[in-house]
């Protein structure tokens, strides 16, 4: 064989080998939060942080058994932001050992990428809370409806009571932050400073609230790059909606610290 004929061979295997590596290149797939409970329908949060931004690219489904027949349901899946996306489906899981399974298109066929066990995942303070109180999503429509005739007949009933008064001053609750809030800062701020004096106030964490500043303040940012603050770009408090995305301080921070690996590389 000549000269020509093996670089043609040897290209056409670092082709094949390019193409089949490519496709299954993703940086960072986790489950942020489990925003259902057992035979309910599913309603994930997902964290995706990816170089291919074509979600069509991309499969999610759930793998569950069911009287020992294996069930897949696949998944809606939607972005809330660059590295969040809201997935969800309409039967019912009620296998406890149910997986997440995510897959990427590769030639015509479905290659599955990483398996993700469903219940294993944080469930949502919001959807443990109506859990909890035995709230269920049926009724979330109703209380909605009837919150604004409820609130000034409760307001009332405060007034003239000191003793519920008392009882009611003394619960927590969320933070509520303003419409054109900002965020105050100085040249010698960095992101981390900023968001650890603002955790507390937005009922976040660290890694939390340095990801809802950078969601909302890209333009702050040289080149949109996390690590790369600029010193005198005002900045605009998170939406009360962003911050609630943030609440579990393990997968905020591994979210962060791949941003942030991706970044510098760049």
């Amino acid at each position: 064989m000549n000269m020509m004929g093996l670089i043609i061979k040897f290209l056409l295997v670092v082709v094949l080998i390019y193409s089949q590596v490519l496709p299954a290149q993703v940086s960072h797939i986790s489950i942020n939060s489990r925003q259902f409970e057992l035979g309910q329908p599913p309603v994930l949060k997902v964290n995706f942080i990816d170089q291919h931004a074509d979600l069509s690219l991309y499969q999610f489904a759930i793998k569950q058994t069911h009287n020992q027949q294996t069930i897949m349901q696949v998944l809606m899946a939607e972005k809330i932001n660059p590295y969040l996306l809201h997935v969800q489906g309409n039967k019912e899981v009620t296998d406890t050992g149910a997986e997440l399974i995510v897959s990427r298109l590769h030639s015509d066929h479905w290659a599955a990428i990483i398996t993700l066990a469903l219940f294993d995942a944080p469930i949502s303070d919001k959807s443990a809370a109506l859990t909890s109180t035995g709230i269920t999503s049926a009724k979330v429509n109703q209380i909605a409806d009837t919150a604004k005739n409820s609130s000034s007949a409760l307001v009332d009933s405060v007034q003239s009571s000191p003793v519920k008064s008392a009882s009611v001053s003394s619960q927590k609750t969320p933070p509520y932050v303003e419409a054109n809030c900002t965020i105050e800062r100085n040249d010698s701020d960095t992101l981390w400073k900023i968001a650890n004096r603002y955790k507390g106030q937005w009922n976040t964490n660290v890694y939390g609230a340095m990801l809802a500043i950078f969601e909302s303040n890209l333009i702050a940012f040289s080149k949109q790059r996390i690590h790369l603050l600029l010193k005198d770009a005002p900045l605009i408090c998170p939406s009360n909606e962003i911050l609630t995305e943030y609440n579990d301080k393990s997968a905020d921070r591994r979210v962060f610290e791949v941003i942030e690996a991706k970044h510098l590389a760049q």
